[in-house]
């Protein structure tokens, strides 16, 4: 008797492990499927489950790293993989997935030791020996990146990318013989190699050869015609030989390829200006403006053809916004205080005057035009004291009394406060720096796991999330504050409000109480990002897309660059 029912509990607990096991395969493969069609988040969700449920195994942390990685989440795919690799530490997969991570996030030490681990347990993957070589030369460690040269050659002398590398590392080091030696040794073997073609045309741009320039930047572009560097520099070199037609195509097919390009819209604003064509000029400086609405050349530019359009009061608005940047711009500011008297904004003339005096006392020039203001403003006694003052500075330099006018020197001295040079807003920028695509740099895993990558909304609104709704009790309670509720709700409303740093205080108080409030830690993540704590941000927006928020990942991906 006792020996049958001992026989039945035991099939028993046969049968649940399978169906347990049985769970745990669904699950996994379901979250194969989901990852394999790029749906992610769904991934990560089935993913989470097994983790859950049985978090001593690697590979479903392996796998959610992976889907985590497709959405640029860097931080919390390299904190999957770094609990895949405590848990499996032989498997070479993660630490070149770890590796990656790490680069992205700029931590090119972290990603050299995982390359170190990886290259030993796989010593002939070329992949992990260029990956860290690569790393070297983004930490400006050139002898490491010859050396590491030198090793790969000796195992694979045909790779025409390997010679690039050493040549991107000897150009660094302005050791353009060196290099350009790398670069034909490169053409030897492959010569329809798009990227040594462009290397080339670099040291040609370097020496001001801008014929050989555009002619090996045109054999670049026929091996590489999608890669918009070679249509900017080739505009460089176009505008240098005055085939200012030719540049401008250059610069329209840069920004057809990469339309937040704001070298190419700021390069093709300027010829626009140079040949009268304002109004496109204006377009492009739009642009910029609505993405990068402190840079000041831009605004300055902008501010110059919306006074010669006729738009005073758009000039004045991009005027103030320089100021706000760099107070310290006398000529910015003397160029407002005459489009503020031109339009009888008298006030905000006569303080742009006062704050130039008080940078150079001694112009005579400014003075009489505050006392001008003051007399128009009928404040005659100050218009008094400034006329007064010149009358006697005047005097005192007719008869050869020192009067302490400022040296040239000391003039120099103090216009550098202006920090930059609006002379010179109609030259071109010219980026002088040699970046190129490192494809061998893996950023995907297909050969691993089959999956394929899509880009996420980078445009997305970002906006905190409403308020929750709460219990009575928790109202009746709410002067007190100690539901993680009630501390979120309080948290909108100041976020809301741009009470930020309230917020921060209201958004800490809540996640203290519920660690996992997925609400709290989004909204949290958009009030550090709102203070300019970037990687404290990407933290809690990582765990807020884990628990379900779906769009924390489109703010992570518009961030994560």
């Amino acid at each position: 008797m006792y020996k049958h029912i001992l026989g039945i509990l035991l099939l028993l607990v046969v049968n649940i492990s399978s169906f347990a096991q049985f769970n745990y395969n669904r699950l996994l493969n379901v979250g194969r499927t989901a990852l394999y069609y790029n749906d992610y988040v769904l991934s990560i969700h089935y993913f989470s489950q097994i983790i859950s449920a049985k978090p001593y195994l690697y590979e479903p942390w392996y796998l959610r790293s992976v889907a985590k990685y497709n959405l640029e989440d860097y931080i919390g795919a390299g904190n999957d993989c770094n609990e895949a690799i405590k848990l499996n530490p032989y498997v070479v997969e993660l630490y070149h997935l770890h590796g990656i991570c790490a680069i992205q996030q700029k931590d090119f030490d972290t990603a050299i030791s995982d390359y170190d681990k990886a290259i030993e347990i796989q010593h002939n993957n070329k992949d992990y020996w260029y990956n860290r070589t690569y790393c070297y030369l983004e930490k400006k460690d050139y002898d490491k990146v010859h050396e590491n040269v030198d090793t790969m050659l000796r195992r694979w002398d045909k790779s025409s990318q390997l010679y690039l590398l050493d040549a991107e590392a000897y150009l660094n080091q302005k050791d353009t013989l060196k290099g350009e030696e790398c670069i034909r040794k490169s053409l030897e073997i492959d010569e329809h190699n798009g990227k040594a073609w462009q290397f080339l045309a670099m040291v040609d741009l370097g020496h001001q050869n801008w014929r050989k320039a555009e002619e090996d930047l045109t054999k670049a572009i026929h091996y590489r015609p999608n890669y918009a560097k070679h249509y900017l520099y080739r505009a460089l070199a176009r505008i240098n030989i005055n085939n200012i037609r030719g540049a401008i195509s250059d610069y329209d097919k840069t920004i057809e390829l990469d339309p937040n390009n704001v070298l190419a819209h700021y390069n093709r604003a300027v010829i626009r200006m140079q040949v009268g064509d304002d109004n496109r000029a204006l377009l492009d400086f739009d642009f910029i403006v609505k993405y990068e609405p402190r840079n000041v050349m831009a605004r300055f530019c902008r501010a110059v053809l919306r006074e010669g359009t006729g738009n005073v009061k758009g000039a004045i608005e991009d005027y103030g916004v320089i100021l706000n940047v760099l107070p310290s711009s006398w000529e910015v500011r003397l160029k407002r205080a005459a489009l503020c008297e031109s339009i009888g904004n008298y006030n905000t003339a006569i303080d742009d005057y006062t704050h130039i005096l008080g940078e150079y006392p001694n112009s005579w020039y400014i003075r009489q035009q505050r006392a001008a203001l003051y007399r128009k403003t009928g404040q005659k006694n100050k218009a008094d004291l400034d006329e007064f003052k010149i009358f006697n500075e005047q005097n005192d330099k007719h008869f050869g009394i020192n009067t302490q006018r400022w040296s040239k020197a000391k003039i120099n001295e103090v216009r550098k406060r202006s920090e930059i040079d609006f002379s010179k807003y109609r030259l071109l920028i010219v980026e002088d720096s040699v970046e190129v695509e490192h494809e061998e740099i893996k950023e995907d895993f297909k050969e691993v796991t089959g999956m394929r990558g899509r880009i996420q909304n980078r445009n997305i609104e970002e906006r905190f999330l409403d308020q929750v709704l709460i219990t009575e009790e928790e109202a009746k309670a709410d002067s007190s504050l100690t539901t993680p509720a009630e501390n979120y709700n309080e948290g909108c409303v100041a976020a809301n409000e741009g009470q930020y740093e309230e917020a921060l205080d209201f958004f800490n108080k809540a996640i203290a109480l519920d660690p996992r409030f997925d609400r709290a830690l989004f909204n949290r993540g958009l009030t550090l990002l709102k203070l300019g704590k970037k990687e404290e941000a990407l933290k809690d927006l990582s765990v807020a897309g884990e628990l379900g928020i779906v769009q924390a990942y489109s703010v992570m991906k518009k961030h994560s660059k």
